[in-house]
């Protein structure tokens, strides 16, 4: 089982290039009116191979750079294995 974390975003690769507007609007609105419960779940990463303190972010890309933005840590989920995150315990993402 995976584990929360606090990381500088700088130490995470994002593993996609583009952000969602909406989205962001959202978190920047959310930290605006300090309704911090309202945010994202908190991304999820993985370890980066065999790079000591590297990680590659699955999903949260979003919150991810609003962190890096204002220059804070980020609570990540860093997971263990793909049991983790994938919604049931065959690993097969088609069974809910």
């Amino acid at each position: 089982m995976g584990l929360l974390i606090k990381l500088k975003p700088s130490s995470i690769r994002l593993s996609q290039n583009y952000l969602k507007k909406g989205t962001m609007d959202f978190i920047f609105d959310c930290y605006k009116r300090g309704d911090l419960e309202s945010l994202p779940p908190p991304p999820l990463v993985r370890r980066d191979g065999d790079h000591e303190n590297s990680y590659i972010a699955i999903d949260g890309h979003n919150l991810l750079a609003a962190h890096e933005f204002f220059g804070t840590e980020c609570e990540v989920y860093l997971v263990d294995s793909a049991s983790d995150f994938l919604p049931n315990p065959n690993n097969d993402p088609g069974i809910s």
